[in-house]
């Protein structure tokens, strides 16, 4: 009789672990033992993250340090990821080829047809086996590490890349900040300079309306100097109109009795010019009468005797 056939050594390894597979390709994601170096190097990525993220929430916003370019830093974790994932597909290249490619040929059979130590070479493909399922579980697990190192830089390199805006957009905020300031600096300064402007002016318009009103002032006391002036005068000169009356009425009261003496005189000068005359006037008559009396006794003796031819001289 033949003897019962174990179970495969890999579907007996597979039961000792307790992984169940639906189908060749899927994997139970949690029997996978992840080394203690790849484990190490998670947790002080996911650290390193965590402190960095501390570090910039505790650090005053928006004060900006900004002291290497974040492209360099970005372009590095790029290049260490991808290193990552090619030395992780050539390690599972490895793997598949020793899994499926160095497997020895089948034990030969002697010319009686019954395989030469059979259970010898089943122990060592077993043991090739379990080697290979420990250094694909390994793989699995590095390759597990290496995702999640690739998700967690990949996760610093978003969160350095929001820190970056954060920083660009806090550079911004601080530039317009600055232009607000410088504009509103600006605005006091004109203000300040309209309000020098202002104040000068006012002095200005203070010191002229001081020169207007002296200006006034003296132009008053002028004018009350000169209606003084004027009064004075006006009295001077009606007090003189006074005395030029009093003097003109003097004198016409002195040519009136000086022509009332000279009408006096003339009259009394005429009535004994009039007396004189009616005496030379009436001498005369007498003498013409005395004349007429001779004419006519002697016509030579009168004036026309030299016309007459009878009377001789």
């Amino acid at each position: 009789e033949k003897e019962p056939r174990d179970p495969e050594p890999q579907d007996k390894h597979r039961a000792e672990s307790g992984v169940e597979h639906e189908g060749e390709d899927e994997i139970d994601l949690n029997s996978i033992r992840i080394e203690p170096e790849s484990t190490q190097v998670v947790s002080s990525s996911f650290a390193a993250f965590d402190e960095a993220r501390k570090t910039r929430a505790e650090e005053a916003y928006p004060i900006v340090h900004i002291e290497e370019n974040p492209k360099k830093g970005t372009s590095m974790v790029l290049v260490g990821i991808v290193a990552g994932m090619f030395i992780a597909s050539l390690a599972m290249m490895v793997m598949s080829w020793v899994m499926f490619g160095a497997k020895e040929p089948s034990a030969p059979v002697s010319a009686s047809g019954v395989p030469i130590d059979f259970e010898a070479h089943r122990e060592e493909d077993l043991r090739e086996l379990q080697a290979i399922e420990r250094e694909r579980d390994t793989a699995l697990a590095v390759s597990r590490a290496l995702k999640l190192e690739r998700d967690a830089a990949v996760n610093v390199v978003a969160a350095r890349e929001k820190i970056r805006k954060a920083e660009l957009r806090a550079a911004e905020i601080l530039a317009e900040q600055a232009e607000q300031g410088r504009k509103i600096e600006k605005k006091l300064m004109a203000a300040k300079i309209r309000a020098q402007e202002a104040e000068r002016a006012e002095a200005r318009a203070l010191d002229r309306e001081r020169e207007l009103r002296i200006k006034a002032q003296k132009k008053s006391k002028e004018i009350e100097a000169r209606q003084a002036r004027r009064k004075k005068e006006r009295s001077q000169a009606l007090a003189a109109q006074v005395r030029e009356e009093q003097r003109l009425r003097q004198e016409r009261k002195a040519a009136k009795a000086a022509s009332d003496a000279q009408i006096v005189r003339a009259r009394e000068q005429q009535a004994a010019q009039d007396a004189i005359a009616r005496q030379a006037a009436e001498a005369k008559a007498k003498a013409a009468q005395a004349e007429s009396k001779r004419f006519s006794s002697n016509p030579c003796n009168s004036p026309s005797a030299k016309f007459l031819s009878t009377c001789k001289k």
